[in-house]
């Protein structure tokens, strides 16, 4: 046992508290020595935490924090001292192991749920009854069952829904289901452009379009030339006009591209998404359709 300090005349015995010795100098030496004995200003020399203390009556702490992992290279001493600096990673070998390119990245993998705008239109939009056990469409399903729960729009805006119904519409007009799905979708001109718009609705709209016959392009002509211009603009509706623009009859194809006439044909050519319209026009329609963009550029 170490000796008693005395401290304005007061007289206390060292002892043991969670079964470690402290130890305090007097006053006066501390005033003295505390400020030239700190360790990065966490602990001084009278401590019995610093390491290598020598007061004249070295104390070993009985409980001693070492490492998380004992393997490290820094042992207790130099641990305690001195943090190793950090070291910068190795950015060719950690990162090109788990680089992904969005490229490598399709809707089949995509997550069914996330907090961005994009993701949540990944979420199913499908109606209870009509979900299997793997969350795809029932075999059981039928468009008629569609039909009768007013559900269609759900499934043109689900990935599994949509692909259901590009499999079963019916390729011609038979008066029955045929009619009826493609009155539901043109019924409305806003909610048809929506579709166009949507990532899963517009590969439905597509489908109809290859089946439709001439008083249904009709239809679907006079509703995409309401907005042409913002639809070869959007990453979506841009494929739903390319479509229409080589399967539908040439005078309704060439109508739709008459409506570029006066807009800003420059934005729409260096677009990401309008260009490929511009080439599919001139691609598939007849001069007299597509002159002016030539006009526009010489």
């Amino acid at each position: 046992m170490s000796q008693q300090h005395e401290i304005n005349g007061y007289s206390a015995p060292n002892k043991p508290f969670n079964r470690r010795l402290y130890e305090s100098p007097a006053p006066s030496q501390a005033h003295n020595e505390s400020a030239n004995a700190t360790f990065g200003g966490c602990f001084n020399a009278y401590s019995s935490w610093t390491p290598g203390r020598n007061n004249g009556q070295p104390i070993a702490p009985i409980f001693q924090s070492t490492p998380k992992q004992s393997s490290v290279l820094y042992k207790y001493s130099s641990w305690r001292n001195n943090t190793p600096g950090s070291t910068p990673r190795n950015q060719s070998s950690d990162i090109g192991s788990v680089r992904l390119r969005l490229i490598d990245l399709e809707l089949n993998d995509a997550p069914s749920s996330s907090n961005t705008s994009h993701n949540r239109s990944l979420r199913s939009t499908l109606p209870v009854w009509a979900i299997d056990e793997q969350g795809g469409v029932a075999e059981s399903v039928t468009l008629k069952e569609v039909l009768a729960n007013e559900s269609l729009i759900e499934f043109a805006t689900d990935k599994n829904g949509c692909r259901f119904l590009q499999e079963q519409y019916p390729i011609a007009s038979d008066g029955g289901i045929h009619d009826e799905i493609f009155r539901k979708m043109v019924e409305d001109r806003e909610l048809f452009l929506s579709m166009c718009r949507n990532m899963f609705g517009n590969f439905f709209v597509q489908r109809m379009v290859e089946c439709s016959n001439p008083e249904e392009q009709e239809i679907v002509m006079e509703h995409l030339i309401t907005d042409m211009f913002a639809l070869c603009m959007d990453k979506s509706a841009c494929r739903v006009i390319q479509l229409a623009i080589q399967k539908l009859e040439t005078h309704l194809a060439s109508r739709l591209a008459s409506e570029l006439r006066d807009s800003d044909l420059v934005r729409l050519s260096v677009d990401q998404n309008g260009n490929h319209v511009i080439q599919k026009i001139i691609k598939t329609l007849p001069v007299s359709a597509w002159d002016y963009i030539v006009k526009i550029f010489l």
